[in-house]
């Protein structure tokens, strides 16, 4: 079993992706933003973050940033739906070379979200270039 932090501020993300995570075998961790993510990060033991970009306190570039330099053993999932001023296709290529194992642009469909964790998973078990 595969132990979830999902970071989003969409209410709509955090009651979706943690039911299908569950369906599909998983433990799932949510916070709202990227401070509470990061907190929760230090304190549970997680397999895999699923992280959106543009939050309020603590945005997914931070998460993304503390993840690839403090928890290497931590797949991580970037994604997101971009907002007027960064398109979602450029925040998740960023977070890609920020050290995102995997990245997703909302929105995305449950293959795409499934894919994207086992390439996260797969990710951590080779190191990053």
């Amino acid at each position: 079993m595969v132990r979830v932090l999902v970071v989003d501020d969409d209410p709509l993300i955090q009651a979706t992706l943690p039911m299908i995570l569950r369906e599909h075998g998983h433990e799932v961790l949510t916070a709202l933003n990227g401070k509470l993510g990061l907190r929760l990060l230090q304190s549970e033991r997680v397999d895999l973050v699923l992280t959106d970009i543009l939050m309020p306190e603590a945005d997914g570039i931070e998460v993304v940033r503390a993840v690839a330099k403090d928890h290497s053993t931590v797949a991580l999932v970037a994604m997101s739906g971009g907002s007027a001023r960064l398109p979602g296709t450029d925040a998740v290529h960023l977070t890609r070379l920020l050290g995102a194992h995997a990245i997703l642009v909302k929105p995305f469909s449950e293959e795409e979200l499934l894919g994207a964790i086992r390439t996260a998973l797969d990710g951590v078990r080779t190191p990053r270039e």
